[in-house]
């Protein structure tokens, strides 16, 4: 585990210097980059009444990457972010806390100087499995394409306030995927040792497993905000906003907001807060029940080293 850790922090330290080194002028009309970041936090307790971990260990990674390009009243953006956590609980052993991949592309076409038209395309999922450690056996509750969600819109853009962008449509089409295992069963043909059936993994999700994809088309707003409020400390933030026509849901809303702060200490020392919150009335596994909606949150903070590229 050490050994892994330090190899990655060499590794990450090396393409900052190279990319330093090697940087020069580009006549490509496409802006390109990125950004790899890792992470290692440490925590513990003793006779604490909340219930702490006696010990914990979280290694995390970030990899953004990002290609524009501007060609008169053209504009496409495009970006990937990866994130991923490990950590290692003294009484719960190994288990991932954070697992997220997403893709943007944005392309507007200018008509005045603070409106457009355009595309919104975007994808979010994540790479590996997610489990319940509740139930015995742990059942899997998540996967790479376990969902996934998919949205395409054409919109307005409007850019009224500095550094804040909001796409708008009234009719966006969106694709809740599970395509991976979306049965996905702890138990043969789902049935429990005390004859209860099981639920399958995509009825988890609201997707009907032997379709594996649930459609839906309704009004979408996407607000986007990313500045440096100081030298050392950039704030990124995106909210989407969507309610579903199809399935006579219209009060329904689903709600995707994320955030990320970066607060650069020096050339190399970073500290990362990311925040993610999602609302999705079709997803029922919470509660006592588990079989309820629910807001999920997932927040990450991190002291680590950083390299652009």
């Amino acid at each position: 585990m050490r050994r892994f850790i330090f190899t990655l922090i060499v590794i990450s330290l090396a393409v900052s210097a190279s990319a330093q080194k090697t940087q020069k002028k580009s006549n490509s009309p496409w802006k390109k980059g990125g950004n790899i970041s890792l992470y290692l936090s440490q925590g513990g307790s003793r006779n604490c009444a909340a219930g702490s971990d006696k010990f914990s260990l979280a290694f995390t990674g970030y990899l953004n990457l990002y290609a524009n390009r501007q060609a008169g009243k053209h504009n496409w953006k495009n970006s990937v972010d990866i994130g991923y956590s490990m950590t290692n609980q003294w009484s719960a052993g190994v288990r991932k806390n954070y697992d997220k991949l997403e893709a943007l592309t944005n392309y507007s076409y200018q008509i005045t100087k603070s409106t457009g038209v355009g595309l919104f395309l975007n994808l979010r999922t994540q790479l590996t499995n997610g489990f319940d450690y509740t139930e015995s056996p742990k059942k899997r509750m998540s996967g790479f394409f376990a969902p996934a969600y998919a949205i395409a819109a054409p919109g307005a853009y409007i850019d009224i306030i500095k550094n804040v962008t909001i796409f708008a449509t009234p009719a966006a089409a969106k694709w809740v995927i599970v395509t991976n295992e979306p049965y996905s069963f702890n138990y043969q043909g789902g049935v429990k040792p005390d004859s209860s059936s099981e639920r399958s993994l995509a009825s988890m999700y609201g997707v009907d497993p032997t379709r594996k994809v649930r459609f839906e088309v309704g009004p979408f707003v996407s607000a986007a905000f990313n500045k440096t409020i100081c030298k050392s400390v950039n704030y990124k933030t995106r909210v989407d906003v969507q309610s579903d026509l199809t399935n006579d849901e219209p009060f329904n809303v689903d709600v995707y907001w994320t955030n990320r702060i970066d607060m650069k200490v020096n050339k190399w020392l970073m500290v990362t807060y990311n925040f993610d919150l999602i609302y999705d009335d079709n997803v029922r596994m919470f509660g006592k029940s588990k079989m309820g909606s629910g807001t999920q949150l997932n927040s990450m903070l991190g002291v680590g080293v950083s390299a652009k590229f």
